[in-house]
């Protein structure tokens, strides 16, 4: 798959008013290639209001890696002039990645210097089942990010990027472990 546009599901940017969440995109190709954008972000607004993040899922059935795409893939909360609302996930899996084995990341911009609003959730807490559903895949914690575990969870790895990234454990147990 190439992408050289902008592949989104954005919600447009409003001034004092609400805006809303971002969407979910779920690609799947042997590889992904080109300079383009793939957002989900949360909405831009005025105030004192923020919109939370979407959701990109990425499986590269060929590709061993990301490296051949040299554009922006943006799971970024929401903006009101001053602060980022909270991120979505990014979840990449490639052809180097044993099913479900792939790295949920959730990162803002690196130009983003303040969080305002909220944690995002791990698992999302519409999601049921298994603590070990997650059990092998990798955790990123990126730049000024807020996670917070909704139950016991098992992990295969977790990264925290910088001293912007927290994981608020939220009375759970986290368990990092290579299966």
């Amino acid at each position: 798959l190439t992408v050289n546009g902008t592949v989104t599901v954005m919600s447009p940017e409003v001034s004092n008013h609400r805006s809303g969440a971002g969407g979910s995109i779920r690609l799947s190709a042997t590889s992904l290639n080109g300079s383009g954008k793939i957002l989900a972000c949360g909405g831009a607004s005025g105030g004192n209001y923020y919109a939370g993040a979407g959701r990109i899922a990425i499986r590269l059935t060929e590709a061993k890696s990301l490296s051949a795409f040299g554009g922006v893939i943006g799971v970024y909360g929401g903006f009101n002039g001053t602060a980022y609302s909270s991120a979505g996930t990014l979840y990449v899996e490639t052809a180097a990645d044993s099913e479900k084995a792939g790295t949920v990341t959730f990162a803002n911009p690196t130009e983003a210097v303040t969080l305002k609003a909220g944690y995002s959730d791990l698992p999302a807490t519409q999601a049921v089942g298994d603590p070990n559903e997650l059990k092998l895949t990798k955790v990123c914690i990126g730049h000024v990010s807020k996670v917070r575990l909704t139950r016991d969870l098992v992990i295969r790895d977790l990264e925290m990027v910088d001293s912007t990234a927290t994981l608020d454990l939220n009375g759970h147990t986290l368990t990092v472990k290579s299966f």
